[in-house]
């Protein structure tokens, strides 16, 4: 199995120097969040950036990019344009598009995201055509430079269960013969507080579509990410069904909301996880 480390967790390092005992501890993948800094068009931005996936290639781990970073488009406001809004959506793609441009120009052939919340008095079926038709576009210009597009679900956004990104890939699929490279990325932590249980089980009826599960451990009625084996979730369990099911995508482990623990936290989180792998040898 190939796990992978969400960089947000460490948000005090020098996350090129990090690379290297994330490598050593044993993870294959590192998703690095894009935020403002990134995509600016300067060389002191693009060489922010290119650091991460040169030190990346040099200990032999794959980059993947997050485009769901903060400040994005304004120095006020926190939130992203949403994909599911009608005055945001041209904003979003256009986003989303210099991310997967960037993801190309480091090598980098997977970007994963999320759709946002729908507009209030929007019904179920534009806020599907809204997000296909900018999916439509992005999956032929991801599939003009080699990235794989990756769709996550966010509590509250407009797709947050795979049931609802199926709806919009049965959508896309009666339009645009190159949807096979866009996929689910399922979050554990969003599965258990919508009650998707067994998660196994969930996981397992997905398995078509899905390119990547992020694990994070969380504790019922309490915001946030806990840290690994302090939460509610069995995440060996997970595993042992990730196992199961064959499944050959990142397995990427997040635990954000403890900086100050720093390295620990990586080592903690692939230690329980790996317990599962060992007990499915």
């Amino acid at each position: 199995m190939r796990f992978g480390f969400h960089l947000a967790s460490l948000p005090h390092h020098d996350l090129p120097r990090a690379v290297g005992p994330l490598a050593e501890m044993g993870y294959g993948d590192v998703v690095a969040r894009v935020d403002a800094q990134c995509l600016p068009e300067s060389n002191l931005a693009f060489a922010r950036i290119d650091a991460w996936a040169t030190r990346c290639k040099a200990v032999g781990v794959r980059l993947i990019l997050d485009a769901d970073g903060l400040f994005m488009t304004d120095l006020w406001d926190a939130t992203a344009p949403r994909l599911a809004r009608a005055l945001e959506n041209d904003a979003r793609e256009t986003l989303l598009r210099r991310c997967v441009d960037l993801a190309a120009a480091l090598g980098s052939n997977l970007v994963v995201f999320s759709v946002g919340d729908c507009d209030a008095s929007d019904d179920a079926e534009i806020s599907v055509k809204r997000i296909s038709l900018s999916l439509d576009r992005l999956m032929d210009h991801a599939r003009a430079i080699g990235v794989t597009l990756m769709i996550k679900p966010v509590l509250g956004s407009a797709i947050e269960t795979s049931t609802q990104f199926m709806r919009v890939l049965q959508w896309i699929e009666s339009k645009n013969t190159a949807s096979s490279i866009l996929g689910w990325s399922a979050d554990i932590g969003v599965m258990a507080r919508r009650g998707e249980m067994p998660i196994g089980d969930r996981l397992s009826h997905d398995h078509r579509h899905l390119r990547m599960v992020t694990i994070s451990d969380v504790r019922m009625g309490v915001a946030g990410d806990q840290r690994f084996g302090t939460g509610d979730l069995a995440i060996p369990r997970i595993v042992e069904s990730l196992v199961a099911m064959s499944f050959s995508g990142p397995v990427i482990l997040r635990v954000e909301g403890f900086g100050d623990a720093g390295l620990e936290v990586a080592r903690e989180a692939i230690m329980i996880a790996r317990r599962g792998e060992q007990s499915s040898a």
